[in-house]
């Protein structure tokens, strides 16, 4: 699955996004529109798993940075396991891969490494039983999405970072197991 925004010829088209989080992705939606050209690859990607294995995820994680000639930013990773009733998040961005430096290393062969793939976050969604109603526990904190991969750009005095909460991260678990 890809959650996140598509371009036509004259408009947008949302896809993937729950109720909750509308508000948060809407002014992406305008900025997309006004700096993000058709046809290009999206800054944010997000995948999720069901019947597929967390290794599966990640090498699809890998294969949106390295197709996308790392112009995908961001990659999101939900592993949906229903025995569970267990969400796992992950946030991968993509960072300098560190040089190996030596007698014969030189400085062209040390930025010739490239980047590679970094584990920013895990955020782990389980169902607490012992509530009536179900509820859900976030480990961790709030999911965050940096203004400058998603816009590349530094952010302006009233924009920041979007950052998605836990009461949106629970609802996102309601949502996805009251349709399972």
């Amino acid at each position: 699955m890809i959650a996140g925004v598509h371009g036509f010829e004259n408009s947008l088209l949302v896809t993937g996004v729950p109720e909750g989080m509308v508000e948060k992705v809407t002014p992406l939606v305008a900025r997309i529109r006004n700096g993000y050209g058709v046809g290009q690859w999206p800054t944010l990607v997000i995948e999720a798993g069901y019947s597929q294995s967390l290794a599966g995820l990640h090498a699809d994680m890998r294969w949106w940075f390295s197709t996308s000639n790392h112009d995908v930013k961001i990659v999101i990773l939900a592993k949906l396991d229903r025995r569970q009733h267990e969400i796992i998040l992950e946030r991968w961005e993509e960072d300098a891969a560190p040089a190996r430096l030596g007698a014969t290393t030189t400085r062209r062969a040390a930025r010739a490494a490239g980047l590679q793939p970094v584990l920013r976050q895990r955020i782990t969604i389980s169902r607490n039983e012992a509530t009536d109603p179900v509820s859900y526990d976030v480990s961790r904190r709030a999911l965050v999405l940096r203004f400058e991969l998603l816009f590349l750009r530094n952010p302006g005095p009233q924009e920041e970072d979007i950052i998605i909460g836990i009461p949106e991260l629970q609802h996102y678990a309601m949502m996805v197991w009251d349709i399972g």
